[in-house]
């Protein structure tokens, strides 16, 4: 996910925008829209990290991510280990 499908709407919420620019793909038109972030991660500093991320030049989310035949797999791997980390 790039940092810049990261933002806020007129009315301040944050949102991630799903869609078919640079290199990234959809299944359809319809896969188009918009995702609010929960505030409970915004809570946590989601938006924060976002920030710095964006401060330090980086343009990917997870910056550390490598693709390899698609961004997905290897993101669905990372998650899962950040999540046994934290548990």
């Amino acid at each position: 996910m790039r940092l810049s499908d990261l933002g806020q709407d007129s009315l301040g919420i944050w949102f991630i925008d799903i869609n078919d620019e640079d290199d990234s793909t959809i299944k359809n038109n319809s896969s188009n829209r918009g995702i609010f972030i929960h505030s409970l991660l915004i809570a946590l500093g989601f938006t924060e990290n976002v920030g710095l991320l964006k401060t330090s030049g980086l343009i990917m989310l997870y910056p550390d991510l490598k693709k390899s035949a698609s961004w997905k797999g290897n993101g669905s791997k990372a998650f899962l280990m950040m999540v046994k980390k934290a548990a």
